[in-house]
């Protein structure tokens, strides 16, 4: 059964918090890293019925079931304490996988909640260098250091003295928002927020 990541959670990057007794607003991982992003909401769990789910869209083109999420996304974004957004940024992907999927997930996780805020999306702000290896293949620690370079902005001007809200399907490590949002921040960008669908539950 669905059901959307329940608090508390870390209000940076939305992993799970001890549910009982005293605890910071933020974990101990974003204490002791450097954060780009203002705050992170994430929809669901990345547990083995959203992982099949997701995967369906991503590796097998079922862009409908995304349709399925729309009622826990609108919940989510209703208890997320955001700012008032200018624009939405899906995190692209580059143009090789583009071809093969036919799509960016992100770009219509971001449509979808461009309808739920009522606020635009630019997909051609954020862009995405190819030739580098899929995060999804490595640890933290190489994913730190594979993201570097991958992004760049695009039409700055668009962006400047805005706040930003960042989409993605997965939120893993969080290492690819953090890069995007610090280079939209030296581009100009005035804050950076990010929303996933889903969030991997660190064991």
């Amino acid at each position: 059964m669905l059901h959307i990541l329940e608090e508390p959670v870390c209000k940076t990057c939305s992993r799970p918090l001890p549910r009982f007794g005293e605890h910071a607003p933020r974990c101990r991982e974003c204490k002791r890293t450097k954060i780009h992003i203002k705050s992170m909401t994430a929809t669901v769990p990345f547990d083995d019925l959203n992982r099949s789910l997701i995967h369906a869209v991503k590796f097998h083109k079922k862009r409908w079931v995304f349709d399925v999420y729309q009622p826990f996304i609108k919940l989510r974004l209703q208890r997320a304490d955001l700012p008032n957004i200018d624009f939405l940024l899906p995190i692209p992907i580059d143009r090789a996988r583009k071809r093969t999927r036919e799509f960016n997930q992100a770009k219509d996780l971001a449509d979808q909640t461009s309808r739920i805020l009522a606020k635009p999306v630019l997909a051609s702000v954020l862009k995405r260098r190819s030739g580098h290896r899929p995060q999804s293949l490595l640890g933290r620690k190489e994913r730190m250091q594979n993201i570097r370079s991958q992004f760049y902005v695009k039409n700055a001007g668009k962006i400047r003295d805005k706040t930003i809200l960042l989409i993605d399907d997965i939120f893993t490590t969080g290492a690819t928002v953090n890069e995007c949002a610090r280079i939209l921040r030296v581009a100009g960008a005035k804050e950076v927020h990010a929303f996933a669908l889903a969030r991997a539950i660190p064991a």
